[in-house]
């Protein structure tokens, strides 16, 4: 049984042969690269859940299935899809936060240096340092 909850999560309960389990975990993730797909298996089948995951499942629970354990391991998946579409963000958008910060470095730079003198009085023992900058 499959339940894609939202574009974001899939949670699949494998009641099917081990080799069927695998294809439709490499199936929808394939299909659907941005979805975690969270694998319920019975006792004993941790390796085809651990076969799942090397194929791009997120995680897995064991049956029979405990509610408490299956909502903390929806969060996680939630809470690591959101890291990895703001780390996507970041990377996309890298490059123009590095220009719009040295422009403000830029302004701030100039602005120091067009007060300081103003800053500075003619008595003041930081007159020669003024001159120096």
């Amino acid at each position: 049984m499959l339940f894609i909850l939202n574009r974001t999560l899939s949670f699949s309960i494998s009641g099917c042969p081990r080799w069927m389990a695998l294809k439709r975990s490499k199936k929808l993730k394939r299909s659907h690269p941005n979805i975690e797909v969270i694998m319920a298996t019975a006792f004993g089948e941790t390796d085809t859940a651990i076969t799942c995951m090397k194929e791009g499942a997120f995680g897995f629970l064991m049956k029979p299935l405990d509610f408490k354990s299956l909502v903390v391991e929806i969060s996680k998946a939630l809470e690591h899809r959101r890291l990895v579409l703001e780390n996507k963000d970041y990377q996309e958008n890298l490059e123009k936060k590095v220009e719009q910060r040295t422009k403000e470095v830029q302004l701030l730079n100039k602005n120091l240096k067009f007060n300081l003198p103003l800053i500075t009085s003619k008595n003041s023992p930081e007159k020669n340092m003024t001159k120096r900058l």
